[in-house]
């Protein structure tokens, strides 16, 4: 039985958006490009009170299994996002499951509004299953982070792995 690959894909811009495949990691940050860009976080920090472009991101298939792929879900650690003070009490991360791309904001999501904190073990969060063919993409599942005026600024640091995806293939 042939195992899939999967590679981690995000949707940024408007309308239809871009599509960037092979992030490495997620960045969250104060302005909407892909994951993947040079010193992202760095040059584009979140400030104190205010929250990260959403991020919205899917699995691509790079290798089918050899029958079947099925039961897709999203969950995030238990551990939660610390500021530059180690605190985690003034981050709060947030998520959907299968949303609608649509041009992600900076202001209080409307799409990602359930916490993450509220999800952390398998199975997780249903996300659609991709088709079982090469190229094809699974549901999105969109995160945000938002932070309140006391947050200490500087890096965040997150447990790792942050996000999982799990699944069940034949």
């Amino acid at each position: 039985m042939a195992a899939p690959a999967f590679g981690l894909s995000e949707q940024n811009g408007a309308s239809t958006g871009t599509d960037t495949d092979s992030i490495t990691s997620i960045v969250f940050a104060s302005v909407d490009q892909n994951s993947n860009t040079a010193s992202l976080a760095t040059n584009n920090p979140i400030t104190a009170g205010n929250n990260s472009y959403e991020k919205y991101n899917r699995l691509k298939v790079t290798t089918a299994a050899s029958n079947s792929l099925s039961a897709f879900g999203v969950y995030f650690s238990a551990t939660a996002p610390t500021d530059q003070a180690s605190s985690s009490a003034f981050i709060t991360m947030k998520y959907a499951a299968n949303p609608s791309y649509t041009a992600p904001v900076a202001t209080t999501s409307s799409v990602a509004t359930s916490l993450c904190s509220a999800d952390t073990s398998a199975p997780g969060t249903t996300i659609t299953a991709p088709a079982n063919t090469v190229s094809s993409f699974s549901g999105y599942f969109c995160q945000q982070m938002q932070t309140t005026s006391s947050a200490t600024g500087g890096n965040v640091t997150f447990a790792s792995p942050w996000t999982s995806v799990g699944y069940t293939y034949s």
